[in-house]
């Protein structure tokens, strides 16, 4: 090893050492995308830890399985990481993160309409099979899909389309942590929207699993539903299985 390179190790072994967020956080905006964020991820967690007591149960139908059950959370561990990557200036990860997040969700959410979804590779494949699931063909879920889709679409475009405005163009580690208003409200904005149609879908999908929750439990995870939604989560309106 020579010594430029054994001097930039020491250097950057002491600027990890010596990372801080604090000047992160002087800047309002920061905490206000954060409240926001929390309040949302806060009711997922929420839905996720009354659901693991209520895995495999064959007595509330459609039934979750424990497979199904370790895709939600992995969905929800994928918007953590892009809050964490986000918080510190890598929007680019962050994004990347969120588009697993939907691949997560989605395969494990329809385990069971799609036989081998969790083996499939081709995305494309596994969104198209999606579609065709009776209980997509029907609104407000319909909606939210291809909402859904749509930002996966747009998501990609960090690996696929390789344009200029994807690019971070990052390189040193002293530009980190950094904070760039639109890019985190736009990751905010992304994260909110995707929480919502978490929520909806499996508590309107499984309501018999919701309506078995603890009743402030089932308060919090409501807070975050949109409202005109909540009577269908509530009533269980129009709901066919």
């Amino acid at each position: 090893m020579s010594r430029e390179v054994s001097k930039d190790f020491e250097e950057f072994i002491t600027f990890l050492k010596n990372y801080k967020l604090k000047k992160v956080f002087k800047n309002d905006e920061v905490i206000k995308n954060l409240r926001k964020i929390h309040k949302k991820y806060y009711s997922y967690l929420t839905l996720i830890s009354e659901l693991e007591s209520l895995v495999d149960d064959t007595k509330l139908k459609p039934e979750i399985k424990k497979i199904q059950f370790t895709y939600i959370v992995e969905s929800s561990s994928d918007i953590l990481s892009a809050v964490f990557h986000s918080i510190n200036g890598s929007y680019k990860s962050a994004r990347m993160m969120l588009r697993s997040s939907i691949e997560t969700f989605f395969k494990g959410f329809c385990e069971q309409d799609i036989e081998g979804i969790l083996e499939e590779k081709r995305i494309f494949v596994i969104f198209d099979s999606i579609k065709e699931i009776d209980y997509f063909k029907k609104e407000p879920q319909k909606t939210m899909l291809n909402s859904c889709l749509s930002e996966y679409g747009d998501l990609c475009k960090d690996t696929h389309t390789a344009k200029a405005i994807n690019m971070q163009k990052l390189t040193a580690f002293k530009y980190f942590p950094s904070y760039d208003d639109n890019q985190m409200n736009d990751i905010s904005k992304r994260i909110l929207k995707l929480i919502q149609v978490y929520l909806f879908l499996i508590c309107n999908r499984h309501n018999s699993h919701f309506q078995q929750m603890h009743h402030r439990n089932k308060a919090n995870i409501i807070l975050s539903i949109k409202k005109s939604l909540k009577p269908i989560i509530l009533n269980n309106i129009d709901y066919k299985g």
